[in-house]
């Protein structure tokens, strides 16, 4: 940044004065998460892999919502999904978020788009000043508070694992992260152990825990969900598990409500959209959801019957 002012204004005085008055102005602006991020790399307390990271969970969402717009229309892509199929994706994608954080996303939504079907896209625009709308913010803002969340969790378990000295082990580094994500893997564990030591470490080996938790601030953590798709055809049909596991999860949650509406003869398909073909829910990628339900579903089909009758249309 220095250098960056210094080829701005050259005088010393000039670039001590509008370095600060950019970084007072970072500080009365960081109720927006990119003026918080922005502020927070520049300070050093997190390095720019936290912003590629938000920039890949909208990415991932975004994929998303198409993956299910074209289940949803023959392989097609309308561009639309009605608002509460959407919902419940999000609900599949982020298990974990509270109830709290959960209707927080549901109002940010209702803010951007007025209506039951929605222009995805629309949730992801920038205007003329790259200001993204209320569910973009939103989900920026939930993904930096629960990356606080869970360091100041993590914290707190470390502190229960250190000797006399403020040191902890290898094993106290364990056992705090699995007392604070019980599906943490075994490659994560490790990568944040390499992360607390600087690099290579040795069974027994000691580190201070204030130098430990410094060193796992500045890079990206989060918790790890437990994916209910895991082992499906879904994660076999996607590449071997390359694609994003949260999405499989949020299309798995989506056919269960299409299988319900299906039943009930009361799914309907996007307008101008392509007719949903018969039973769609249950050919979606070759997987069959287990349960009452489904087994209604296969009942009908080996009889030849469309289950629920014909879905309307609007």
């Amino acid at each position: 940044m220095y250098q960056a002012l210094q080829k701005k204004v050259g005088i010393q005085n000039a670039i001590v004065e509008l370095g600060y008055s950019f970084v007072h102005g970072l500080h009365k602006c960081s109720y927006d998460a990119d003026c918080e991020l922005f502020l927070k790399i520049l300070m050093g307390e997190v390095n720019e892999e936290v912003y590629h990271e938000q920039n890949r969970l909208q990415s991932d969402l975004n994929d998303m919502f198409v993956m299910l717009d074209q289940a949803g229309n023959a392989n097609r892509t309308t561009g639309k999904l009605f608002k509460d199929e959407l919902i419940v994706a999000l609900q599949g994608f982020f298990p974990d978020k509270s109830e709290e954080r959960m209707t927080a996303l549901k109002a940010s939504i209702d803010e951007d788009v007025e209506g039951d079907i929605i222009e995805y896209r629309v949730l992801f625009e920038e205007d003329r000043e790259y200001n993204q709308g209320s569910f973009a913010e939103e989900v920026k803002d939930q993904q930096l508070q629960e990356r606080v969340d869970y360091l100041n969790t993590l914290e707190n378990s470390m502190w229960q694992q250190v000797d006399e000295d403020y040191m902890i082990n290898d094993v106290g580094i364990m056992r705090a992260f699995r007392a604070v994500d019980s599906n943490i893997t075994k490659d994560t564990l490790k990568f944040y152990l390499e992360r607390c030591f600087n690099g290579k470490y040795k069974d027994g080996d000691l580190v201070d825990v204030l130098q430990a938790m410094n060193r796992v601030r500045k890079g990206v953590v989060k918790k790890e969900s437990k994916f209910k798709s895991a082992g499906s055809v879904l994660m076999k049909a996607a590449k071997n598990g390359k694609q994003n596991k949260g999405a499989l999860d949020a299309l798995e949650a989506v056919r269960a409500m299409w299988i319900e509406k299906e039943m009930a003869g009361t799914r309907l398909k996007i307008p101008d959209g392509e007719a949903p073909p018969p039973a769609v829910a249950q050919a979606f990628l070759g997987h069959m959801l287990e349960g009452a339900v489904t087994k209604k579903v296969d009942a009908a089909l080996a009889n030849g019957e469309t289950p629920g009758g014909d879905a309307p249309t609007e």
